[in-house]
């Protein structure tokens, strides 16, 4: 498939940036079914639609049984150290420093609540347009599973792949894929990804090793599941193959201020990868492949920087330029190997699915017939429950705990 582009031609550079088009024309299953809504690329990058604009399979048929690859036997009776955010906040009140290890800036969605980036326009879990009187400041969880806190809106207990005195890999509730993983340090608080640069050596290492966990969580869980690779794997077990079946990075700006890297294992969810077409996932200087990462960081004193809270992401942009890590290059490449992971496992079925959607609206797969009633979110909502294998027990059900190696805050190192 050819790979997903920029749309930079005739447009002010300040809405060009993160808008794609996709050159995957959506194919029309049946001829009742309406083409998708068409807009110009600068109308889409303002007046955000609220659904992906293609056509995608929905409604998993109820005699599917998808794998669920179960958590480990890891260690689950920890305690954790903190009964609630208020209670850490109450002890550490005149620390302001710890204090603001806790907190996001971000964008939370009016719809569906998720915290979105603070520069975001439109919401990557529902769509919804995103304004400037959205921001707000966000319980940063993944700082609170390092600390052992036990509950904030919600319990803070963890859908957990791995875990070591240095790492935690878990699973992303949020899925977008059949295996979405996050993978976090926890001895160190680094909000994002610029940090890195203050010491690039080191942070390579540590980028390094956080590519090795969930890697390494992949072959020995999801990979050694034969219903698993059955169902969605073409090549055999190996680390290498495995490189070339996942999507691994980082978001500037990232919705949770703890340094984490991303790695979304293809196949993408059928709604998820028509919003990728669409540009809301992995999008164009937000996400930054773990690759361009390692090839910057690499570089060393050369890419050196005295980063604070307001360096434009822009100049590592550059920097790494410099050197001859070029960003473009990489994205683009990325881009197109979603394209091929996707062509390549193709699991998603017409007739294992109840519902074709386009836009807004749902349509019967087998008749094309408009179902009006029906609601997409509950649709979309319900085939995530069924596709991931989040706090799967191998035994019970919803083995979800707290990090067994929770730091105190004394503990944390900040490179803030």
């Amino acid at each position: 498939m050819a790979p997903i582009e920029c749309v930079r031609q005739s447009l002010p550079l300040s809405h060009a940036f993160g808008v794609r088009r996709s050159r995957l024309g959506g194919q029309r299953w049946r001829k009742q079914w309406p083409d998708p809504p068409s807009w110009s690329a600068l109308k889409w990058d303002l007046e955000l639609p609220h659904q992906a604009r293609g056509n995608y399979l929905a409604g998993l048929q109820t005699t599917k049984t998808p794998p669920k690859v179960p958590l480990p036997n890891l260690d689950i009776s920890a305690e954790a150290l903190w009964n609630s955010l208020e209670e850490f906040r109450a002890v550490h009140a005149e620390d302001t420093q710890v204090l603001q290890q806790l907190l996001n800036k971000v964008k939370l969605c009016p719809n569906c609540q998720k915290a979105c980036a603070h520069t975001m326009h439109q919401c990557n879990n529902c769509c919804t347009h995103l304004t400037e009187d959205t921001l707000a400041a966000t319980d940063n969880v993944l700082m609170a599973f390092v600390f052992g806190i036990q509950k904030g809106r919600f319990p803070l207990t963890i859908s957990m792949r791995a875990c070591t005195k240095e790492f935690l890999v878990f699973d992303d509730p949020l899925c977008v894929s059949v295996c979405h993983l996050n993978v976090i340090p926890t001895k160190v608080y680094i909000p994002d990804l610029r940090y890195l640069f203050k010491d690039p050596l080191r942070g390579r290492k540590i980028v390094h090793a956080m590519l090795e966990q969930v890697d390494t969580v992949c072959l020995e869980q999801h990979w050694s599941d034969e219903k698993f690779r059955a169902a969605y794997l073409q090549a055999a077990p190996g680390r290498e193959a495995l490189r070339s079946m996942g999507t691994a990075g980082m978001n500037f700006p990232p919705s949770q201020q703890q340094l984490h890297l991303q790695y979304v294992h293809g196949p993408m969810l059928p709604f998820q990868y028509a919003v990728f077409k669409d540009g809301l996932h992995l999008q164009y200087k937000r996400f930054f492949p773990v690759q361009f990462l390692l090839d910057s960081l690499a570089a060393g004193d050369k890419v050196r920087l005295d980063v604070h809270e307001n360096t434009d992401i822009e100049e590592i942009i550059q920097m790494a330029a410099v050197v001859g890590v070029d960003y473009d290059s990489y994205w683009s490449q990325m881009c197109a190997q979603v394209n091929t992971i996707q062509e390549s496992c193709s699991p998603w079925r017409e007739a294992d699915f109840m519902y074709r959607i386009v836009g807004k609206n749902v349509y019967d797969a087998q008749t094309g017939q408009e179902l009006p009633e029906l609601n997409v979110k509950a649709i979309q909502a319900a085939d995530v429950k069924r596709l991931q294998s989040y706090g799967c027990g191998a035994t019970e059900p919803g083995r979800c705990c707290y990090y067994p190696f929770a730091k105190r805050a004394a503990e944390i190192e900040s490179w803030k």
